[in-house]
């Protein structure tokens, strides 16, 4: 595979800052897709502390990194 970026982001917010994770092919001009999570305390990677540990949008951002595509997961 080839190298890959992965860093926690900061951007501000209008309620304050929100927090991420990028995770990116190591190239230049590749796409990227913001994923939101759904509404309660789910967090950026899926898991909610309701009992929830799924790690959906994890396993997503991993899919589409392998599809060459990068992506940011934020906390809701």
């Amino acid at each position: 595979m080839s190298p890959i970026i992965q860093a926690t982001i900061e951007a501000p917010g209008p309620a304050g800052p929100l927090q991420g994770t990028l995770l990116s092919p190591a190239a230049s001009g590749v796409p990227v897709v913001l994923i939101l999570p759904g509404s309660g305390p789910t967090d950026r990677n899926g898991n909610n502390p309701a009992g929830l540990k799924s790690s959906t949008y994890e396993l997503l951002s991993n899919g589409l990194l392998r599809a060459g595509i990068a992506s940011v997961r934020i906390d809701n």
